[in-house]
């Protein structure tokens, strides 16, 4: 599934992030948002340039305890993640923060 976003044009990283979410939707008993929606709409929205294939994620630190990341019109699931994993990392330094996603697309099973 991977090599199949790849192959789109999805970069490496960004591709394994996608499948991971897509699989975890099948895991969860989810398929509305997991395999099923691969053909009928992630490949679609590549092919219709509405993801940015060439963005990144930007982190905009606003205070110590909450960010803010634009996703820049790239995947959903990318930039959740990327906002997930830095709350988790500031909130065991901190006690607790506030992330926040916008600019960004469909995020798979967290929609």
């Amino acid at each position: 599934m991977q090599e199949l976003f790849e192959a789109h044009g999805v970069k490496p990283r960004q591709a394994r992030t996608i499948t991971e979410n897509i699989i975890m939707a099948e895991m969860r008993g989810v398929p509305s948002h997991g395999c099923s929606r691969i053909f009928t709409h992630y490949l679609t929205m590549i092919k219709n340039q509405v993801f940015s294939l060439e963005s990144k994620p930007v982190r905009k630190r606003i205070t110590p305890f909450l960010t803010v990341y634009d996703g820049n019109n790239g995947f959903g699931h990318v930039s959740s993640y990327m906002a997930m994993r830095d709350s988790i990392r500031l909130s065991e330094k901190r006690g607790f923060t506030v992330v926040s996603v916008v600019n960004s697309t469909h995020f798979g099973i967290a929609s």
